[in-house]
Order: structure tokens, then C-alpha cells, then sequence
């Protein structure tokens, strides 16, 4: 069945329990369970419909996992946002992220990549 509300994809991914789509103007939507905030909407209410990730405007790539994802921006840093009990945000603290934060200590970042209760990178 086709998402209906999203025309301009340039990329999809899926994690463990949401769904994301990057359009060809840098931002992201998702959609699914969100238990653990990993739609980035500042919220933990399911969405059957892609919603905004809050704040993220100029996405070159996503990678999702086990409720999080994570975002590489168009000026070569991530953001996260999800489930964060094992800090696989990088955010500084294990504490659930609703919107997407910055992982601290990392620039000039080509690739990013998202795992069970992990999170990586390769940098440029």
C-alpha cells in the first residue's frame, strides 16, 4: 500500500518498530510505534501517518534501529533522537530523546549508522 503523503523521497528506512522517509528538501518523516520517541516528533504516541522530524531540515541520509534514528545533515554532523538506555543517541545521557539532539564530538561525518542499542559513524 503506498504512503500517500510522501511524493518526494529519496531515501527509506526502517527500524525495528518505525518507518522513515528523507525528501529531496532535506527533511525527514516517519511513522510507526514510537514507544521510545523514535519518530524525533517530541512525542511517544504511534503515528499510522508520516509526521515531521522535529527540526531537521537539510537530511542527506538516515539510518534507523531498534526505536531510534539517527540523521546526517547536509553540514556533515548527526542528530538522533529515540530510545537511548544503552546512549546510543550519544547525546550525553541515557535519557530518551523526543526530538532529535546532536552526537556530541563529531564533525565533518560522512556516513552514519544505526544498530541495536548503537549508533555509528564514518568521517569524512
Amino acid at each position: 500500500m503506498p504512503v500517500t503523503e510522501i511524493t518526494q523521497a529519496m531515501a527509506v528506512g526502517s527500524g525495528g518498530e518505525e518507518s522513515c522517509a528523507l525528501l529531496r528538501d532535506g527533511k525527514v518523516l516517519c511513522w510507526g510505534f514510537n514507544d521510545y520517541a523514535g519518530l524525533g516528533n517530541g512525542t511517544t504516541k504511534a503515528s499510522s501517518t508520516p509526521t515531521a522530524v522535529i527540526g531537521i531540515t537539510s537530511a542527506t541520509a538516515l539510518s534507523l534501529a531498534d526505536s531510534h534514528v539517527c540523521v546526517h545533515l547536509f553540514n556533515g554532523t548527526i542528530q538522533c533522537a529515540g530510545r537511548n538506555d544503552q546512549a546510543q543517541l550519544a547525546i550525553g545521557s541515557t535519557l530518551t530523546g523526543i526530538t532529535p539532539a546532536p552526537v556530541l564530538g563529531l564533525s565533518d561525518v560522512f556516513a552514519v549508522a544505526a544498530g541495536f542499542g548503537s549508533s555509528g559513524a564514518v568521517l569524512g
